[in-house]
């Protein structure tokens, strides 16, 4: 298993290689993302974890094509987010965080 930067590079590299950085749209990469987050939710429902992982995958792999497209750093933002969390407090209310 490859750690996270090895991971980020090597998607980076596929996206390049497949021309997403002159040839992606944002709109089309939206289109895509939801796409991938029906079949989360359709494996889901199904109960069919195999489909499941192979959907999150997915969907990590067009949030960093997004990124490429808007010039955006896929780690950087998922940092971004992180530091904005890390001391956030709440309770889970009906199976979601909701907080303070």
């Amino acid at each position: 298993m490859l750690d996270q930067n090895q991971l980020t590079n090597n998607i980076n590299a596929w996206l390049l290689d497949r021309n997403f950085l002159s040839g992606a749209t944002t709109e089309g990469q939206i289109d895509k993302l939801r796409e991938e987050v029906e079949e989360f939710v359709d494996a889901f429902f199904d109960g069919n974890k195999t489909e499941m992982k192979d959907a999150i995958g997915d969907i990590r792999v067009v949030l960093q094509a997004l990124c490429m497209t808007e010039g955006l750093d896929f780690d950087l933002c998922c940092n971004k987010a992180y530091n904005e969390i890390k001391h956030r407090t709440g309770t889970m209310t009906n199976g979601v965080f909701v907080k303070d």
